[in-house]
């Protein structure tokens, strides 16, 4: 008995040694390239990408280590990626600074959407939530505006969508009336450049 506690005492431990499994092995340079490349792709089409034997609450775990988190995206428009386009942004913000503000008129356009009802509702269990709701489907009110820093306003309330016509009316009768004669040419420049979108 006292030579087995010895032997015991004297001996070295040996080392335990994890084998891991290989199929849980993910290669994070892979990963974190095809995440900059394509920023939408969900977690299932990582694991079908590189043949992952992991679940996808596993690979979230792993891509939160990364310091990669799922968010809404910030959209620009994809005309914004043209040579052209970026060349004529850059000069834009290169001017900014010698712009008159004090002469300029800021222009916008909102709607109000009359289709618009809570989906969501509180019911029982195994029971729905009913409710009439109007059918005004693709009826809204519009409203094209100008602000400059004076306060002065040209409102102009119609209902529908802005289209062509409907902006080329509203410069001819509302907008540039309703300013000095100079104030044309900054309209003017304005209606070309929403030809050139529309």
């Amino acid at each position: 008995m006292e030579t087995t506690q010895k032997h015991r005492l004297n001996s070295t431990p040996t080392p335990h040694t994890r084998t891991k499994n290989p199929h849980k092995r993910t290669n994070h340079g892979s990963n974190n390239q095809k995440i900059e490349t394509t920023p939408d792709i969900t977690l299932k089409e990582l694991i079908t990408e590189f043949n992952l034997h992991i679940s996808t609450v596993a690979l979230s775990k792993r891509l939160v280590k990364l310091g990669y988190t799922f968010k809404k995206k910030t959209s620009h428009p994809k005309e914004q990626e043209k040579p052209s386009v970026i060349k004529e942004r850059e000069l834009w913000h290169e001017n900014q600074p010698n712009l008159q503000v004090a002469n300029s008129v800021f222009l916008d356009e909102s709607f109000i959407n009359f289709a618009y009802a809570r989906l969501y509702g509180w019911a029982k269990s195994n029971q729905r939530v009913h409710e009439g709701i109007k059918d005004v489907r693709f009826k809204r009110q519009s409203m094209v505006s100008t602000v400059c820093l004076s306060g002065e306003k040209v409102a102009f309330v119609f209902g529908g969508t802005l289209n062509r016509e409907l902006f080329v009316e509203y410069l001819r009768v509302c907008l540039v009336p309703a300013f000095e004669s100079g104030m044309y040419w900054w309209c003017w420049i304005i209606f070309r450049c929403i030809l050139q979108c529309w």
